[in-house]
């Protein structure tokens, strides 16, 4: 009895902690922490093509956009590849960006598809689908060195709208300790 007790009183503050001020995430992920960034990120190997793989978390944590730091390592040269990735559960139809010091960002669309399970308005038109975009805009790692004291904000521009974008600097110090 005792120890279904403490269980709930885990699971309960654990809950509590992801609606606390300052935790953006799930489970107390803190996005300004490096710890927290370094701790869940995800890292595999494909044994076939001879990469290691570095998937950060979600800075954002909510629908209906994601944005994470993913890097790519080469067993062959030791070289890594970065890139800053965005999935929008919308048509934004991004084609530029840049960030706060008005430096041009290549972005490049890698998925765009939709519209998928729609549901009907309260007019009865389907109105209401999901649709989804994902693209990436690669960043050396002296870019992130550069930006990981003060943070890379940045706007990706859509023919639909536009939206500016943070990377805190304790998400890019922790997903870098990662990747060492």
């Amino acid at each position: 009895m005792e120890a279904g007790r403490i269980i709930a009183a885990v699971v309960i503050s654990l809950t509590l902690s992801a609606c606390a001020p300052g935790s953006l995430g799930y489970l107390g992920f803190n996005p300004n922490k490096p710890q927290a960034v370094a701790n869940i990120t995800q890292v595999t190997h494909d044994d076939f093509e001879k990469l290691t793989i570095y998937h950060g978390p979600d800075v954002l944590s909510k629908e209906p956009t994601e944005l994470f730091l993913y890097a790519v390592k080469s067993d062959a040269t030791g070289g890594f590849t970065y890139r800053i990735y965005i999935k929008s559960h919308s048509w934004p139809y991004y084609h530029s960006a840049y960030d706060s010091n008005g430096k041009g960002l290549q972005l490049s669309t890698t998925y765009r598809d939709g519209p998928n399970n729609c549901m009907p308005d309260l007019s009865g038109n389907y109105n209401l689908c999901r649709y989804e975009e994902e693209v990436v805009l690669p960043v050396t790692e002296e870019y992130l060195k550069e930006n990981q004291e003060t943070g890379i904000r940045f706007k990706a521009i859509g023919e639909r709208t536009d939206q500016v974008f943070f990377i805190p600097p304790g998400y890019i110090k922790g997903f870098l300790s990662v990747t060492k």
